[in-house]
């Protein structure tokens, strides 16, 4: 009987280190999910201009070393709001030419004029960089020739 005894009294201590065990655990994991949520990002917005005038047609795309990618239809005054954020950073400009409109059958093609340097419609290729930074950016983007 006395065997028995001892043995309850051990199972007993086992389960409270067992308990504060498992409660520390969850305690960090909490800790880990609440503290490592996303980095804020940058919001950006601008204008495109393209040998002194405003590049009124077009996608502007920003891309980064890491991954991080965006892009944004340009209007006829030649601004843009990407879409989403992006994370802060140094990204690669490009530009590629306006995506064709849904038409009506029988209707005629609308000619777009989309004159660019090869080397500005690749990302691989292109001499423009900007920087994001967290909260609202405001740029222009002055393409070279």
């Amino acid at each position: 009987m006395k065997f028995d005894c001892r043995l309850e009294r051990y199972s007993g201590r086992l389960r409270l280190l067992a308990l504060q065990r498992l409660s520390f655990c969850l305690l960090l994991a909490c800790l880990f999910v609440l503290g490592c949520g996303p980095e804020p990002g940058g919001v950006v917005s601008g204008k495109v201009t393209y040998k002194g005038a405003p590049l009124t047609a077009g996608v502007i795309n920003f891309h980064s070393d890491k991954g991080h990618a965006s892009q944004g239809t340009l209007d006829s005054a030649g601004a843009f709001k990407l879409a989403g954020e992006l994370p802060p950073g140094m990204y690669k400009v490009f530009m590629l030419p306006p995506t064709p409109k849904q038409l009506e059958p029988g209707k005629p093609i609308e000619k777009v004029t989309f004159d660019l340097p090869p080397k500005l419609q690749d990302v691989s290729q292109t001499p423009v960089t900007q920087e994001v930074k967290k909260g609202p950016n405001e740029v222009t983007i002055t393409l070279p020739d």
